[in-house]
């Protein structure tokens, strides 16, 4: 299913006749909860990332791309350093406030348990609004194919 939505955004938006003409760089961060589905309790985390977003505001049309670092620390995995590469299509509500998808490639090695690092998928929805020109704030929920859900509130900062 997740194979099949990524392929259809991504022939979308590279067929589309849509113009992407305003772009954005940003950094941010985000802190929140995660929890396992084999495991009762739940977990903290803090990600950074890094991305880059297109907007059509005639059309009120993003897609964004973004890499970002996440530690994850719970009594199941301890301590775990993740990676994710993700595509974020998403459409303005307003002028100033966004609802996104999150579609993309994680990979985490945990320090407790097997030493190997795992390769999964993500998805996720998150809303993004404008509080300053400069800086956005975010709510989002991922779900990891390594069985890890996660809620996150974060603060964006865009360099254009």
């Amino acid at each position: 299913m997740l194979k099949k939505t990524f392929i259809s955004s991504m022939i979308f938006f590279s067929a589309s006749t849509v113009t992407f003409a305003t772009s954005t760089t940003y950094v941010g961060g985000s802190v929140g909860v995660n929890g396992y589905s084999q495991l009762s309790g739940l977990g903290a985390g803090a990600s950074v990332f890094a991305g880059k977003g297109w907007f059509n505001t005639s059309e009120k049309l993003y897609i964004g791309t973004e890499l970002g670092i996440n530690a994850i620390h719970n009594s199941k995995y301890n301590n775990a350093i993740g990676i994710d590469a993700s595509i974020l299509p998403g459409v303005m509500l307003t002028k100033k406030t966004m609802l996104y998808s999150r579609l993309g490639l994680e990979g985490d090695h945990t320090a407790k348990g097997s030493d190997t690092f795992r390769f999964g998928t993500q998805v996720g929805l998150g809303l993004q609004t404008q509080i300053t020109k400069k800086w956005d704030a975010r709510v989002e929920y991922t779900a990891f194919s390594v069985n890890r859900p996660a809620v996150g509130l974060g603060l964006v900062y865009k360099f254009d």
